[in-house]
């Protein structure tokens, strides 16, 4: 085989590898939403190691059906190599998955920090984060993953350059790369857009409660949580 035709080989095997792993953690979540309990988040690099195991197993054996002219070597690095940017790609998206909660707290930054200078507005804000995270811990993993699998594509630069190419601009970097004034104006195109409509109002939904449930933001608005106590009392 010529030498061009390996590199190709090579480069799609790359490709492919990391590919497979990325996806693999994206397919996990969505079986947690899909099957809620029944699988979980937890230790997922457990499935992963055999998920991969076969995955690159299927690869090499159709490589070989299909080019039957490699030496073993080769054969063999190619395997070694699909197996380590497989696990590469896991690694890659696990991280990016758990950027997830970092993603939400930059929202309800961007949504309730209007002063910088305000103190007690920056406490709020902090107080909104925090309990937001708590209001996910306490979700069914079906529904905490659904929402954190929502911004994970919410940042994703594929998602932002589709929103922003729907826009008539082109920007194809992260939602948490963006500066400031970029970012609301991504906020402001998801929300004016009826088919994001729905799944930005529920990230709204989400911080909302977790921003006006914070003991700072009801000193703010002078509000004692008479109502609150008054809708579980009998």
């Amino acid at each position: 085989m010529a030498g061009y035709d390996m590199l190709i080989v090579i480069f799609a095997t790359f490709i492919a590898g990391y590919l497979a792993g990325f996806m693999t953690v994206k397919i996990n979540h969505i079986l947690v939403i899909a099957l809620g309990k029944i699988w979980t988040s937890g230790n997922g690099q457990h499935r992963y190691i055999p998920i991969g195991a076969a995955i690159s197993a299927v690869y090499l054996g159709v490589l070989i059906c299909v080019v039957k002219d490699f030496e073993f070597y080769f054969y063999l690095l190619l395997f070694l190599s699909f197996v380590g940017l497989y696990f590469a790609g896991v690694k890659h998206a696990t991280k990016r998955f758990g950027d997830s909660i970092e993603i939400m707290e930059k929202i309800i930054e961007l949504t309730y920090l209007l002063d910088e200078n305000d103190e007690k507005q920056k406490q709020a804000v902090r107080d909104a984060q925090a309990f937001s995270k708590e209001i996910l811990g306490a979700m069914p993993p079906s529904i905490s993953e659904a929402l954190l699998l929502l911004f994970f594509f919410f940042d994703s630069a594929f998602a932002v350059f589709f929103v922003s190419l729907v826009n008539g601009r082109f920007t194809s970097t992260r939602f948490i790369e963006l500066s400031k004034n970029e970012q609301l104006d991504y906020i402001e195109a998801w929300a004016s857009n009826p088919f994001l409509f729905v799944a930005i109002q529920a990230i709204k939904g989400l911080i909302g409660f977790s921003y006006y449930t914070g003991k700072n933001t009801w000193d703010a608005i002078e509000y004692n949580g008479k109502m609150l106590r008054n809708s579980y009392i009998a």
